[in-house]
């Protein structure tokens, strides 16, 4: 038996939604019960087509994405924009509590901010677009809070704040300087800039750093 190798492509990563429903215990251990899956890209469209996959239902705990008056496992589609909005469908709950479990992977590239809205409590929470944001809830004898409805996640446009600067050093060591810089905050950002001047005013660029844009 041979097995050849030959040159790879490089992929791109994939910009995601995962969003898991969990089950959560008395003694406050979870469970997973149901998940669904987005993936981002223009190349994909919102229309439902053979890269989109329907949900198929469980006997209890259903989390689905709602699109086109379709229930989705799975839904491929543009990165959303600050008119879009993701509808969930909740179906066959149990009367306990309930985590949702969002987990994003590139989100941030949209450009916009995500906010997961609760419309039984009436909740907005900031979606993390770089991670993981929790939301829990309870089902209880009140018909509304098993509302098919219950959550969406609504786009805004993003408001980016300044990076703050939190401290600079610069030591020399042998025949150079080490500068050496801590900041906060730090979103959309290509590169920092290491300039110097030796006469007082005038500068000139040294060095190029990229940002890591961890926030």
């Amino acid at each position: 038996s041979l097995v050849p190798f030959r040159a790879g492509s490089v992929v791109n990563k994939q910009i995601q939604l995962i969003t898991d429903l969990l089950s959560v215990k008395s003694d406050g251990n979870t469970s997973l019960t149901d998940g669904t899956l987005q993936q981002f890209d223009q190349r994909y469209n919102n229309r439902i087509d053979r890269l989109d996959a329907k949900k198929l239902l469980n006997i209890t705990d259903n989390l689905s994405i709602k699109s086109s008056g379709v229930n989705l496992v799975v839904e491929r589609r543009t990165l959303p924009t600050q008119q879009d909005t993701i509808q969930y469908n909740i179906a066959n709950m149990q009367a306990q509590n309930y985590r949702l479990e969002f987990k994003a992977e590139g989100l941030s590239a949209a450009g916009v901010d995500g906010f997961v809205e609760d419309t039984y409590l009436n909740t907005r929470t900031p979606l993390n677009m770089e991670g993981t944001t929790d939301v829990n809830f309870a089902i209880t004898s009140d018909k509304a809070t098993s509302a098919a409805s219950r959550f969406r996640i609504v786009f805004k446009t993003a408001v980016v704040l300044p990076v703050k600067l939190i401290s600079v050093t610069a030591v020399q060591k042998e025949a150079n300087i080490v500068v050496d810089w801590k900041v906060e905050n730090e979103q959309t950002v290509k590169q920092y800039d290491v300039d110097k001047q030796i006469d007082g005013v005038n500068f000139k660029q040294q060095y190029k750093v990229a940002a890591g844009n961890t926030g």
